[in-house]
């Protein structure tokens, strides 16, 4: 890319929102890019949905067995944690984007590497790895597509401690011994689940009443349950106050005492990923987590939920979101790496080129 290029659409975002959205432009005849600081497929491929499923199916497998009689007499040993840890980095290709990248490619969507920072309407500044700048100019609208992170509560010594989020505890290359997790959603009792059965001493920690509060009550019970029986401490009502070190570990301070572990993931949420993406060069606050258009209403937009947005300047109306969205469909011959069910290595050879997702 040159220093300065215009497009009809810029979307900043290479996530599975992202994609779709280039996607859907580039089908109608226009020109896109994206814009990726990090991987392009988003969290969905390589820190959220793919990773953790990945990491749940050995165990899934094991106790579907066990609970059919004839079958689980087969059932002998358990899990090889290295094994279930390896198929699990097949899944992210292990966090190589480049079957990804050759998607887009053939898509006909052109790809800039860097984060892009609005600069005033239809503006995008685009800062690589290296430092070095370079400018997008849009000739209909900006996309933002940034999607969502953790959000880390300002629990008393939180600073001074390793904090694990849902990226490390997908991504982790070794079992902990000690596992303390705070918020029992849906990423907090998954990743219990998935790490007792590897090994790890597990508490969760959940401030309210009941697990997956979104849902319905018997579920969260249910959730409880299955998880106390796997060895899970949960513990409900309690309040995380404050965190410290203690030598390679940490301590949790709840309002009931004090719990030990190696690693401390924080499930406690997430937030819109646009604190600093230049939201107050176009009108709009920086760090919103709903927004439509900017005050003339064609430079960019983002939302909060997967919420159908308004038209801008021309663009058919897209889904703009700030949380992981499922990734897009790919139908045969074969999807691209980072979503694909080869074994670790098969980029030997180039993979098929798929079709473009399908709605």
């Amino acid at each position: 890319m040159t220093a300065d290029q215009t497009f009809d659409v810029i979307v900043i975002g290479a996530g599975s929102t992202g994609e779709n959205v280039a996607d859907v432009v580039v089908k109608g005849g226009l020109t896109a890019v994206l814009v990726e600081s990090e991987l392009v497929g988003g969290e969905c491929s390589y820190w959220a949905c793919m990773p953790s499923k990945a990491l749940l199916r050995g165990t899934e497998v094991l106790e579907e067995a066990r609970a059919v009689g004839g079958a689980a007499a087969a059932v002998t040993g358990e899990q090889d944690v290295a094994a279930t840890l390896a198929r699990r980095n097949s899944f992210t290709s292990n966090w190589d984007d480049s079957g990804q990248v050759t998607w887009v490619d053939g898509a006909g969507i052109a790809l800039v590497r860097g984060a892009g920072r609005l600069d005033g309407e239809k503006r995008v500044v685009v800062t690589a790895a290296d430092g070095s700048t370079s400018t997008l100019t849009a000739r209909h609208a900006v996309v933002v597509c940034t999607g969502s992170e953790a959000a880390v509560p300002p629990l008393e010594g939180i600073d001074d401690v390793e904090v694990w989020t849902a990226r490390e505890a997908t991504s982790a290359q070794q079992v902990p011994g000690r596992l303390v997790i705070l918020g029992g959603g849906v990423v907090g009792v998954e990743m219990a689940t998935a790490w007792s059965a590897l090994g790890s001493q597990v508490t969760l920690l959940q401030r309210g009443d009941r697990l997956l509060a979104g849902q319905e009550p018997e579920a969260g019970d249910a959730v409880a349950a299955s998880l106390r029986d796997r060895g899970v401490d949960v513990q409900l009502n309690t309040s995380v106050t404050a965190v410290r070190k203690d030598g390679d570990g940490v301590v949790v301070v709840t309002g009931a005492g004090e719990v030990r572990g190696d690693q401390f993931l924080v499930a406690a949420g997430r937030r819109a990923r646009t604190g600093d993406i230049g939201l107050d060069t176009v009108g709009l606050a920086p760090g919103s987590t709903w927004t439509s258009t900017t005050p003339s209403g064609s430079a960019a937009w983002t939302g909060s939920t997967a919420s159908a947005t308004p038209t801008a300047a021309g663009c058919s109306p897209t889904w703009a979101s700030t949380r992981p969205a499922r990734p897009p469909r790919r139908s045969s011959p074969g999807p691209p790496a980072s979503r694909s069910r080869w074994p670790t290595g098969h980029r030997s050879s180039p993979p098929p080129t798929p079709r473009p997702p399908r709605r």
